[in-house]
């Protein structure tokens, strides 16, 4: 199980894989999806398999009690693992299913969805931006088709983890940037507004590792960002904890 949201009953709907697998990237997992009452009682279990594979890293609620899900996929699309958003209602059947991505690897990380039932995505890609790999973020309707697509990065590796809605139905980004770090892995923030647009971005980090792992938005318009950083604290990696201002100060 890799994510997990609560629907209008609180029932609670998780995603995941199940099946053959490892921790990435090895196409022989299935993608699941599962939905237990809100005394953890099993109620049922939907799966999405073929030959080669697929992850369900993230899951977001619908209007209607369904689901969304939304990982990556070996068996469809253009290339080797592609980016794959799935729609499924209330009882777990399956309504559509999209894939988006090129001869490389492109992949979802995280989720979240709006009162109109559109979705934005992050995750990364391998195929399109400034470099080997990107930060992807792209919005969908209810019915799945792609409203936008935005690449964000530098010429070497960024990765968007976490994504978050704002009260004006923006978007939140929290992740890792090598392109705009002083060494190895920065953390990542930024704010895009519902359009995608880039409203700003900044990083924290010294010459260590530092990650930026998820966000949430406060009640002052600003957020708070959790992670790990090898720069500050006792030595190795500490727990992070940051809170930033509606202007990422």
């Amino acid at each position: 199980g890799y994510s997990a949201h609560l629907s209008t009953n609180d029932d609670i709907v998780v995603s995941g894989s199940t099946g053959n697998m490892s921790y990435l990237w090895d196409g022989g997992g299935d993608l699941v999806l599962a939905r237990f009452n809100s005394g953890g009682s099993f109620m049922w279990g939907s799966s999405l398999a073929d030959i080669n594979g697929e992850d369900a890293w993230a899951t977001a609620p619908t209007t209607g009690g369904g689901s969304f899900v939304a990982g990556y996929t070996y068996s469809y699309g253009a290339g080797n693992a592609d980016l794959f958003l799935a729609r499924f209602n209330i009882t777990g059947g399956l309504l559509w299913a999209k894939t988006l991505g090129g001869s490389g690897d492109d992949a979802a990380w995280s989720m979240c969805s709006y009162p109109d039932d559109s979705v934005v995505i992050s995750g990364y890609t391998t195929n399109f931006g400034a470099s080997v790999r990107n930060v992807l973020l792209v919005r969908f309707n209810a019915s799945g088709q792609l409203l936008w697509a935005k690449m964000f990065g530098g010429t070497s590796w960024d990765d968007g983890w976490s994504v978050y809605p704002t009260v004006d139905h923006g978007i939140l980004l929290t992740g890792v940037t090598n392109s705009f770090a002083p060494g190895n892995n920065d953390l990542l923030h930024a704010r895009f507004n519902s359009s995608g647009d880039l409203l700003w971005a900044v990083t924290l980090g010294t010459t260590t590792l530092d990650d930026g792992m998820d966000a949430y938005q406060t009640s002052d318009g600003g957020s708070v960002v959790v992670g790990a950083t090898e720069s500050f604290g006792l030595g190795g990696r500490d727990f992070l904890l940051v809170r930033f201002d509606v202007i990422g100060d």
